[in-house]
């Protein structure tokens, strides 16, 4: 039996009754059509089975520079203390390494002016944009860079991604936890609302992006207790900016003595930890008086006690994938990762 030959660029453009450089802007280059025109293309692609033109690096090799550019949205100094960066990180080297790639970790488009953003397109091949920035302006400015491009923990427009299933994580371990009867609850998140500071979120100051992870998780929190029937509104919930005990420490403080919550629900295990060290500080005891849960799942000191309960997500397997896209070695144009739940003694089964 003949096997049936992958459409074309010019097979589509023909099809569209347009040039094949309006197809290949429609993909590519974003800013040089219409909006309405640019999304009747890529609808009339989709029913067509069309995916759009292969811009992976492997059709680039007469003309690239052998680098690979890592758009950090929490900046380098951040990036570089964090364990579930580091994990990613180390994840895109190890293929990278393995393909003869440079690798050029950059500042999030928030942070730098337009003379190094021309230096960005001058010098990378392709962009694995890791973590949403906070403007939405910046989407623009990089689309601007006509480069191929790979989102991680969001999507973004026709662009592939690699992202985990951090609503199903957050879920199940939301209902493991409440499987205790708690009633008091709270919520300490992770990059929710655009604010740059540490907040109280309201309905009001909610980001709107629901492909973000931090709206992902909260999405899975609320799913669980609303099974359980547990009002929303009596559920208080708080964002942070970055992922670091000096934001989350005081702010747990605060609100174990003035809440006294039974259960926190940590978007983080390093939210997680800070919060173990304000319940002791506070001569609150976990998990006989409290309960607490993280997510990531990152290598822990076995000495650390109560051990923590968490989900585990894939972070050296996320980076080797968003490479391997950008590369072209791999084509699905949106991966999706498992996680698993932990269960150790921070929050353990019920008797």
């Amino acid at each position: 039996m003949g096997s049936v030959s992958k459409l074309t660029i010019k097979d589509v453009a023909k099809a569209l009754n347009v040039s094949t450089a309006t197809i290949s802007n429609a993909f590519n280059r974003p800013d040089q059509l219409s909006i309405q025109l640019r999304q009747k293309i890529i609808e009339q692609c989709k029913l067509l089975g069309y995916d759009g033109p292969n811009s992976g690096l492997k059709n680039r090799r007469n003309q690239r520079s052998g680098i690979v550019g890592v758009l950090l949205s929490d900046g380098l100094s951040q990036s570089m203390i964090d364990p579930v960066d580091s994990q990613f990180l180390s994840g895109v080297g190890k293929v990278l390494d393995q393909q003869g790639y440079h690798c050029l970790m950059l500042q999030s488009l928030d942070k730098i002016d337009a003379m190094q953003q021309r230096s960005l397109e001058t010098l990378v091949d392709g962009i694995i944009v890791y973590g949403m920035m906070r403007r939405p302006s910046s989407y623009q400015r990089l689309l601007t860079q006509h480069k191929p491009l790979v989102t991680v923990d969001f999507t973004l427009d026709a662009f592939p991604s690699v992202t985990i299933d951090n609503l199903t994580g957050a879920r199940n371990i939301a209902l493991h936890a409440l499987q205790h009867g708690h009633q008091r609850v709270a919520i300490i998140g992770l990059r929710v609302v655009l604010d740059e500071c540490v907040c109280r979120v309201t309905e009001e100051r909610v980001l709107n992006l629901e492909s973000s992870f931090g709206m992902q998780r909260l999405m899975g929190y609320q799913e669980a207790l609303q099974e359980v029937g547990i009002a929303l509104s009596e559920v208080p919930v708080w964002s942070l900016p970055e992922n670091s005990h000096r934001q989350a420490y005081p702010l747990v403080c605060d609100i174990l003595s003035s809440l006294r919550p039974t259960l926190l629900l940590c978007m983080s295990d390093t939210i997680a930890l800070a919060a173990m060290q304000a319940a002791s500080a506070l001569g609150l005891s976990v998990p006989q008086d409290l309960h607490i849960v993280g997510f990531d799942g990152i290598p822990l000191d076995e000495n650390i006690r109560p051990s923590l309960t968490t989900v585990y997500q894939q972070s050296v397997e996320k980076g080797q994938a968003a490479a391997r896209v950008l590369l072209g070695q791999k084509d699905q144009q949106h991966t999706v990762l498992d996680t698993q739940l932990l269960v150790k003694e921070s929050c353990p089964y019920p008797e």
